[in-house]
């Protein structure tokens, strides 16, 4: 895997380089060309046309992260929806930027903590707009199945779950476990996003 950063200031280069190794800086049109499914584009939120940008780097199969100065619910939801795998303030500790890096590597979505619970929330308010081809992808799952996502998507732990289901937390996370073959999905943010049309579609 390589490491792209797209960003209008070469000064950001030497700390990112200390997250990132061999830690490619290019313009969008260069990433394009040179990169291969799967790399990691890293991009400052401030560039002019970043969203355009970031919809057209997802659709090659690019894992974009996104950097930001100012980190807002409302933004962090645009970039994911735009295809975005990441969305992480610029100026996080190194040893944070290093762990987003291998959360991206392997297939997971990273948001700020403090945005999390937030975006859970919003997109539960979401749940009763589920258009017909929404509804099927709920109905692939058992009905404990999709007791266990629903509670997730309300933004409930395993235990609360469990609790409320007369479960143990280990029947909990074999459920989750089945979701997320089913849906191809990795973890809890992809299974809420997935399950209220939030998560983007690559053609």
């Amino acid at each position: 895997m390589d490491y792209y950063l797209v960003c209008a200031d070469r000064a950001e280069l030497p700390r990112l380089g200390l997250i990132l190794p061999e830690l490619k800086q290019r313009n969008c049109s260069a990433v394009m060309s040179e990169a291969q499914p799967g790399d990691q584009v890293w991009i400052m939120a401030q560039l002019p046309n970043c969203l355009d940008e970031v919809r057209a780097l997802s659709r090659q199969q690019f894992k974009v992260v996104v950097l930001t100065l100012s980190v807002a619910v409302e933004e962090a939801l645009m970039f994911l929806e735009a295809g975005a795998s990441g969305y992480v303030n610029a100026l996080a500790p190194v040893p944070l930027l290093q762990r987003v890096a291998l959360v991206i590597e392997s297939g997971g979505l990273w948001l700020p903590e403090a945005l999390l619970s937030r975006v859970v929330h919003g997109a539960y308010q979401a749940l009763t707009q589920h258009d017909e081809q929404e509804q099927d992808i709920w109905q692939c799952l058992t009905a404990r199945e999709q007791a266990v996502a629903q509670a997730v998507v309300e933004g409930k732990s395993n235990k609360l779950i469990a609790r409320e289901l007369g479960i143990t937390e280990r029947t909990v996370k074999a459920h989750l476990g089945s979701a997320f073959r089913k849906l191809e999905v990795s973890d809890r943010l992809q299974l809420v996003l997935k399950l209220t049309g939030k998560m983007h579609a690559t053609p």
